[in-house]
């Protein structure tokens, strides 16, 4: 790890704005540990739902996992008590909810593969086709992705259109 103490602070902030109680409008649960916050007139009026807004499932494994990463990274025993009551409430969860578990899992599972193969499949385009076309060879490859993406949804039966009914 880097720099352990951004990890520090940033499982301090999202600790302290962890769900403590249900609220449909901002997607909170208690434990869950929230995936964005704005700020801002909309947000002071409360017209948006990002004031925190826990929507998302993978912020809370990943909050896990920062805790656990930062913990090996450093060794520091005093970081996991002060964080137990945090990581105790977000576990929770996956006891609580029975798709909570897969839903996150795929999600981590998207992450790491993501993070390995679109560089690879750079890296493998770079030898193919040389530095000069590059962004072409990357441009055509993301179109080919989008297609297969807006295929798959099709297949799948999801509607195409953007109108939300």
């Amino acid at each position: 790890m880097i720099y352990p103490d951004f990890a520090r602070g940033s499982l301090d902030i999202l600790g302290s704005l962890q769900a403590k109680a249900e609220d449909d409008y901002r997607d909170a649960e208690p434990g869950k540990i929230p995936h964005e916050i704005r700020y801002g007139e909309l947000a002071y009026l409360k017209l948006i739902p990002h004031t925190p807004y826990y929507g998302t499932a993978d912020a809370t494994p990943l909050y896990l996992i920062t805790l656990h990463a930062t913990w090996r990274a450093t060794g520091d025993k005093t970081l996991l008590e002060r964080h137990l009551a945090t990581a105790a409430l977000a576990l929770t969860i996956f006891a609580l909810r029975s798709d909570f578990p897969s839903v996150s899992g795929a999600a981590v599972v998207q992450g790491a593969v993501g993070s390995v193969l679109g560089p690879s499949v750079a890296a493998i385009s770079l030898g193919l086709v040389g530095h000069d076309a590059l962004g072409e060879r990357l441009g055509r490859n993301q179109r080919f992705a989008s297609i297969g993406g807006l295929s798959a949804a099709a297949i799948m039966g999801a509607p195409l259109g953007m109108s939300p009914s």
